[in-house]
């Protein structure tokens, strides 16, 4: 009697902490108590009790959100956790109430670690075309929270990226990219190599402006993330 006392309490207890603060793992749309929206990825593992690296990624306000895969359609938050990838991912959306701003993207974590407990050591941003102006503004902003970054397939960046010396970022173009040009994309990565950035340049043999399917549902983009971890977390 009393070892099954115990096992159901050992089952509740497991229970609650896949649920922690009403957090469930999978993809959900959610509202911080500001107001700003953003869609959130947990595991199947996550149990609220484990310090998982977050990738807050952004995209542009364009079709890329919903893509037709397979003859299905998927959202790339999706795509990301496809082939079930051990972090939390955040996606923060923007509206015109509540517009991009990099004190909105600090606001959304600020307000969210207490739900989802993510390891501050590993913080990472990812972007994919127009997003990387975003990521780029975040990164100017406040560096600090994020070990690395990654971009994928980023258009025309004007910035001082001073700042940025000696900052981890990964750049990930298609040879064949129709919208950014290897040779704008060349120009570009020797613009970030003059602000003494720590730069991986990568690019991806015949690969167009749909490369990110290919790179955000495969490993290498994460383990070299993963590779980057802060000293200290924020």
């Amino acid at each position: 009697m009393l070892r099954a006392i115990f096992l159901l309490i050992s089952f509740l207890l497991v229970w609650n902490l896949h649920r922690v603060n009403g957090q469930e793992p999978g993809l959900t749309l959610a509202t911080t108590q500001s107001g700003l929206k953003y869609e959130v990825y947990l595991p199947e593992t996550w149990t609220g009790a484990e310090n998982l690296p977050l990738l807050v990624y952004f995209e542009d306000a364009s079709d890329t959100a919903s893509i037709l895969v397979d003859g299905k359609r998927q959202s790339l938050m999706e795509i990301v956790h496809e082939s079930e990838k051990e972090f939390i991912t955040i996606r923060p959306i923007f509206t015109s109430d509540h517009p991009f701003s990099p004190e909105h993207v600090l606001t959304i974590l600020n307000e969210t670690r207490p739900l989802y407990r993510w390891n501050s050591k590993q913080t990472y941003l990812v972007g994919i075309f127009e997003g990387n102006k975003m990521l780029i503004q975040t990164l100017l902003k406040n560096k600090e929270p994020f070990a690395a970054a990654a971009m994928i397939s980023p258009r025309k960046l004007d910035a001082d990226f001073s700042y940025l010396q000696g900052y981890p970022l990964l750049f990930v173009h298609g040879e064949m990219d129709e919208y950014l040009s290897l040779g704008q994309a060349w120009k570009l990565k020797d613009v970030l190599l003059a602000a003494n950035i720590d730069l991986v340049y990568s690019v991806v043999p015949y690969g167009m402006e749909n490369i990110y399917l290919k790179v955000l549902s495969s490993n290498p983009i994460y383990n070299w993330l993963l590779s980057y971890p802060k000293e200290e977390g924020y």
